[in-house]
Formats: C-alpha cells, sequence, structure tokens
C-alpha cells in the first residue's frame, strides 16, 4: 500500500516540476532527500510515528529542507497533512523511476 501511495505523489510532483520547468531542481532535491532518508534511519522512524504530530513533522521537514524548491518541500508537506508522513520515505524512489522513464532511461541489473 505505501508503494502506491508514494508512487501517485511522486507522480504529481513529477508532473508539477515538469509543468513548472524545474525538473531538474527537483530531481537534485528528491535525491538528496533519499540519500539523507538512508543516512538518517531516525528521521525515517520519526515520519512513521504516530505519537508525533503533523505540526511537528512538518517543522521538521521545513527546517531540514529549507533549500528545496518550494514544490518539493511543499509535496512532502501535503504528504504529512494526508497522514502520509511515513510514505515520504519511498518517494524518491518512485520519482527516479518516473524521471529515467522520462528520459527513455533503462535501469539495468548486472551479475
Amino acid at each position: 500500500m505505501r508503494d502506491h501511495v508514494a508512487g501517485r505523489y511522486a507522480k504529481a510532483l513529477f508532473d508539477l516540476a515538469l509543468e513548472h520547468h524545474v525538473l531538474e531542481q527537483a530531481e537534485a532535491d528528491v535525491r538528496t532527500l533519499g540519500e539523507v532518508l538512508h543516512a538518517t534511519p531516525e528521521l525515517a522512524s520519526v515520519l512513521d510515528n504516530p505519537s508525533i504530530s503533523a505540526e511537528e513533522l512538518k517543522q521538521v521537514l521545513q527546517t531540514s529542507f529549507t533549500g528545496f524548491n518550494s514544490i518539493v518541500l511543499n509535496t512532502l508537506l501535503v504528504m504529512v497533512e494526508n497522514d502520509r508522513a511515513a510514505e515520504i520515505v519511498t518517494l524518491p524512489e518512485h520519482f527516479i523511476a518516473l524521471l529515467n522513464e522520462h528520459r527513455n532511461v533503462a535501469t539495468a541489473i548486472v551479475t
């Protein structure tokens, strides 16, 4: 279920970034988000903690990602408002997949 929800938000973010000609900035921000989430598992735990209020989560995101493009940051805040903060963790994966599809980039696994 989480992947499906995150995929919808990633698609909305991708479409908005493309429409507003900020796809490269959105890509950089989403990649940074993914790196931060990977390097800081505590942040993922905070996002998935039901005892932390939406307002507190929004403050954490706004403080942590002040340099992000407004479309990216607003997407994260909307996810929190819609009680989808836990799905933020998989958003980068879905966004990058959409970006690769848009650029006709295939992912190969070498064994």
